[in-house]
């Protein structure tokens, strides 16, 4: 989708690894995978607003999160920016 590609593009531009989860996956693996500042992210694109992630989809954001990592579902690139930022804000450089 074209959010995909812009996400992965801004991701991209910010540092980060960042890479598209094509067919032949686990169902319900999240459309990118990602690191960013040390954190691993899993974020699953909508197009259009109120558009719900698949029960599969779910568990594996769910999975992500229990296992430390950021899961989480962006309809928007500002959706996508804030949780950058979130992460900006807890990330300390060691010096």
């Amino acid at each position: 989708s074209n959010l995909t590609r812009k996400a992965l593009r801004y991701l991209r531009e910010r540092g980060a690894f960042a890479e598209k989860i094509g067919s032949g996956q686990r169902i319900g693996m999240p459309d990118i995978i990602a690191c960013y500042r040390g954190r691993f992210l899993g974020l699953e694109t909508k197009r259009s607003p109120g558009q719900e992630p698949t029960a599969a989809q779910r568990e594996v954001l769910s999975e992500i999160i229990q296992a430390g990592g950021v899961g989480k579902v962006v309809g928007s690139m500002q959706e996508l920016s804030t949780e950058l930022e979130s992460i900006d804000t807890t990330y300390k450089t060691d010096t």
